[in-house]
């Protein structure tokens, strides 16, 4: 056996394990991205991220910090569900919203990569070595619930400064692919590009992100309302002499009072501008409803 045919099957009988093991399918909690961290695959340059997030209840793997903050932003909009490093497969598959709460029915199957890649004229792509189709992803795919229904809309993030970049030739072709498969399975695509998320919007984000449930405060369920109440009282006031006031009043301590005014900013139940920095000496800036509901618009054509 020559040293070709040796890695083509060792290529096919890992990807064969890993969709057997569940890698490129699921959704939320159980979802399992395609691609993943591991120590040789790491970037320099890149900024890889890899951490628990708290929306989807389950570790995710962004390979830039664009993408991050990307997420973070597509989450805190109100996705039902975001799958990074979304699989592509060269091959006839089920639908990506098959099995997704509130999927459309008959959802059937769709063309794989390949015969879209043939149809367009483009160059599909080999394993390393091998004559096996390489598997393509996309960087997040969001499911949103429109009018009961789910949607899928995916995105593709690419690391330019700026929206005229101008794309190589070869990444211009695979971003056609993405395009055309989007249309295959009916998914409006974006094409956005790393800069999208300024560093304050992402800092808030951020930080209001690990209190976007109370799953680990659930004995503050019972003061949510009134800590709303209270602090959109006293928007006048400082943030700090704000949430103060309130951990009075909901007989909560000063720190709890803050993991709820976390809770607030992330689903807007209290108006606070993300691209703004929050300085807690001052009154909180107003804004973010609009603005997360322009982003809404802008995206998903729904607020």
């Amino acid at each position: 056996m020559n040293t070709v045919t040796r890695r083509q099957e060792l290529v096919f009988k890992k990807i064969c394990e890993r969709i057997l093991a569940g890698d490129g399918s699921g959704h939320r909690r159980l979802y399992r991205p395609w691609l993943q961290l591991r120590r040789k695959n790491t970037s320099k340059v890149s900024n890889q991220v890899q951490g628990w997030v708290v929306p989807l209840g389950r570790i995710a793997t962004y390979m830039s910090r664009g993408e991050y903050r990307t997420a973070m932003l597509l989450l805190w909009l109100g996705v039902a569900d975001l799958r990074e490093q979304y699989p592509i497969w060269p091959t006839a598959h089920p639908h990506p919203l098959q099995g997704a709460e509130f999927a459309p029915p008959n959802l059937g199957r769709v063309r794989g990569l390949l015969e879209i890649a043939e149809e367009a004229g483009i160059e599909h792509g080999q394993e390393v070595g091998t004559n096996i189709p390489y598997i393509a992803t996309i960087d997040l795919a969001a499911t949103v619930i429109v009018d009961g229904t789910a949607r899928l809309f995916l995105f593709a993030l690419k690391p330019f400064a700026t929206e005229d970049y101008k794309v190589p030739w070869r990444t211009a072709e695979r971003l056609e692919l993405e395009r055309r498969y989007s249309m295959e399975i009916a998914a409006p695509y974006d094409l956005i590009y790393s800069g999208i998320v300024p560093d304050t919007l992402a800092a808030n984000l951020d930080q209001w992100v690990v209190h976007s449930d109370l799953n680990e405060h659930q004995h503050l369920l019972a003061s949510l309302h009134r800590f709303i109440d209270e602090m959109n009282a006293h928007r006048n006031v400082s943030i700090r002499d704000a949430v103060s006031h309130a951990a009075k009043v909901c007989r909560i301590n000063i720190g709890e009072a803050w993991v709820l005014y976390s809770h607030c900013a992330w689903h807007q139940y209290i108006d606070i501008d993300p691209r703004v920095e929050p300085l807690h000496s001052y009154p909180a800036p107003a804004g973010g409803q609009k603005f997360r509901q322009q982003l809404r618009e802008k995206f998903f054509g729904w607020v």
